[in-house]
């Protein structure tokens, strides 16, 4: 580098051009306040060394087991951990963007002009939002989403009441993203089949307020039933080590492979069944109605039947939920070959719901891989109307999978 930069380690090249640098630590050591060290070398670089972009802007500090990166080619660049470095021929793309061309300010170019602009430079000029037939909230929630977006905040969560048209708005959302943000792809999740079918309706008759023409006329809409996805927080990255990860993972894949969605929906539809049989008994006797031989009703078997049927149905799914996990506890382990592993990460993800309680509705309570109402209450009575089973009962069994473990005397 250049005197005054020091020595970068590696120095990336795409298409015979110098685009990065990679600093590397030893394992174990402290990555966070090292990007300051790449960006010297970013800046460093002789002038003797072709690049298409000046400083370089793709900043890798990495110990070979935790890797983080920094695009210099955001709006605010931050480091940020990534799982490895891209390909050579992604970094080549990038630095081969063209540039926004934006107005003047105060006589001067605009800093974002003068780069490259990425995904995240184009959220911060997206062009105003036409109505295009959208209600007032749909209108509000694209153009605050967008907002949020620009200022560098990249994860957003969006609640709209019941049929206030939530699938249309992303969709529109999703059609300002394509076209003036530049993504490449979106990926639109759905928990049931019949979302997916509905919502690969909507992308093709939704028509685009510019020209009118059909979403599906401009952009490729494909609905894949045979495929699905594990996402992972970033809280679960920080709180469970790589081996408690892959168990985790193991584990919702299970629930894909034994269909277990499918079959709570089952079980759900059932017990709503018995709930509304229930509920035409009630009916039956608050009017009196008598049966063929003219006899009436016998009121309190009636009064019996509406109260106990839907709980018993109630219980009846709940335990279904809890054999299920047990199942996925059982498939994961095969899956990722460590049950020890899986029941490490049961035991800190229990720990982590007891001391800080999810503000989660029952009714989603099933969709978490440990119960996340666990510090409300454990008494007996309340497993009965739990989703999940005990965890402590839940890591024994995977005890009992992993074996006996084998001590080695040195």
């Amino acid at each position: 580098m250049m005197k005054g930069h020091g020595e970068a380690d590696y120095l990336l090249y795409a298409n015979g051009q110098a685009v990065g640098v990679v600093e590397a630590k030893k394992v174990g050591a402290t990555l966070t306040g090292v990007e300051v060290q790449s960006d010297k070398y970013g800046a460093g670089l002789p002038k003797g060394i072709p690049a298409p972009v000046r400083p370089l802007p793709f900043l890798y500090e990495s110990t070979g087991v935790e890797t983080r990166f920094t695009n210099r080619l955001d709006p605010t660049p931050k480091s940020r951990e990534v799982f490895a470095f891209h390909r050579p021929e992604t970094l080549a793309a990038w630095a081969a963007e063209e540039p926004l061309w934006l107005p003047l300010v105060a006589g001067k170019p605009d800093p974002r002009s003068e780069r490259p602009a990425n995904f995240r430079t184009r959220l911060t000029a997206m062009p105003g939002v036409e109505p295009g037939g959208l209600w007032p909230a749909q209108l509000e929630t694209v153009r605050n989403l967008e907002t949020s977006l620009a200022s560098g905040r990249p994860r957003a969560l969006i609640q709209m009441a019941t049929g206030s048209g939530k699938t249309i708005t992303a969709v529109a959302s999703i059609y300002r993203l394509l076209k003036f943000g530049g993504a490449k792809r979106v990926l639109f999740l759905v928990d049931r089949a019949n979302l997916g079918r509905q919502a690969l309706k909507e992308f093709q008759s939704y028509r685009t307020p510019d020209d009118g023409r059909l979403f599906t006329e401009l952009y490729n809409v494909q609905r894949n039933a045979t495929h699905s996805v594990v996402c992972v927080t970033t809280g679960l990255l920080a709180l469970l080590d790589h081996e408690e990860l892959e168990g985790v993972i193991a584990h919702e894949l299970a629930h894909i492979k034994n269909r277990d969605m499918l079959l709570q929906t089952i079980a759900a539809t059932m017990a709503g069944a018995i709930s509304n049989v229930a509920n035409l008994a009630a009916f039956g006797t608050l009017f009196g109605q008598s049966d063929e031989e003219g006899q009436g009703t016998n009121p309190l078997a009636s009064l019996l039947l509406m109260v106990v049927a839907p709980i018993a149905a109630m219980l009846i799914q709940f335990a279904i939920s809890r054999q299920r996990e047990f199942r996925a506890d059982a498939v994961g382990a095969e899956i990722c070959g460590r049950p020890r592993a899986l029941a490490g990460a049961l035991r800190k993800l229990e720990r982590g719901a007891r001391a800080i309680p999810l503000q989660v509705a029952p009714a989603g309570a099933s969709l978490a891989i440990v119960n996340p109402l666990a510090a409300f209450g454990s008494a007996r009575v309340l497993r009965w109307f739990s989703t999940h089973p005990s965890t402590d009962e839940r890591i024994a069994r995977l005890e009992r999978l992993a074996g006996p473990t084998l001590l080695r005397v040195a």
